[in-house]
């Protein structure tokens, strides 16, 4: 079964959001999965961290910029294989301007 969450979030300067998913049923994925995952910002200077457990997936990377969501298959720029049942999931965005945060997350059981 596949697991998918798209959705936006207000970014302000300096705040970090510690994980996008924070709360939803990605934060801790039931089974061993694959991931697919797209982010964009509407303003240029937001940055992205993606981990899965310990294992960093995607080292701190500038967002594309968009007015839109994450278009499929071209905005999706994350592939793994290799997301943990239990292992804590987490997208960290550090923000330095302004703006929203759109996402898309797609996890499927591997296996």
């Amino acid at each position: 079964m596949q697991v998918i969450i798209q959705n936006a979030v207000t970014a302000a300067v300096g705040v970090v959001i510690p994980n996008l998913v924070s709360g939803s049923a990605f934060e801790y994925p039931e089974y061993d999965s694959g991931l697919a995952a797209g982010v964009v910002s509407s303003v240029a200077g937001n940055f992205l961290t993606i981990y899965s457990g310990s294992r960093l997936i995607l080292e701190e990377s500038e967002l594309p910029v968009s007015a839109g969501y994450p278009v499929i298959p071209d905005g999706i720029y994350v592939y793994d294989e290799g997301v943990a049942a239990g292992q804590r999931f987490v997208m960290r965005v550090r923000p330095t301007a302004a703006g929203t945060i759109r996402y898309y997350v797609n996890l499927s059981p591997v296996g």
